[in-house]
């Protein structure tokens, strides 16, 4: 008798990114924060299955708390959770994938440089009455 793999509630999909040599830092920010998320979430297949989505932006000025330990290169990380992972795989296939969000990705980072990684998510430990932001 077979037995089945159990699905995660969800799957992550973050992507490390580089920003292009041609932007400073704050440019490469504030095109990523304010206006790309925008434009993936205008997708209405987009907007109905992803359930969240988290920008983590580098501090440089924060980095010193690792005095003596490495820390990351990326400018930033984006984490798109989504219920599976065929449904992110839908997202890749939609003509808007290649016509808009893949070229607008490339106006502000370097595609060269930037890394994308697909996993479940779990939480080993949250505080009771804290909600994710």
């Amino acid at each position: 008798m077979a037995t089945s793999t159990p699905q995660p509630k969800s799957v992550s999909i973050l992507i490390f990114l580089k920003k292009r040599e041609d932007l400073t830092h704050e440019e490469f920010y504030r095109y990523w924060l304010d206006t790309h998320v925008h434009l993936y979430l205008a997708i209405p297949q987009v907007k109905a299955t992803t359930l969240s989505i988290h920008q983590y932006r580098q501090h440089a000025s924060l980095t010193e708390a690792f005095k003596g330990y490495p820390t990351l290169e990326w400018d930033g990380v984006t984490e798109l959770e989504h219920a599976s992972y065929d449904d992110f795989v839908a997202i890749t296939r939609l003509p808007e994938w290649d016509e808009i969000v893949m070229p607008d990705l490339e106006t502000f980072a370097d595609m060269s440089k930037c890394q994308f990684m697909i996993g479940e998510q779990r939480t080993s430990f949250r505080q009771e009455g804290h909600d994710r932001r």
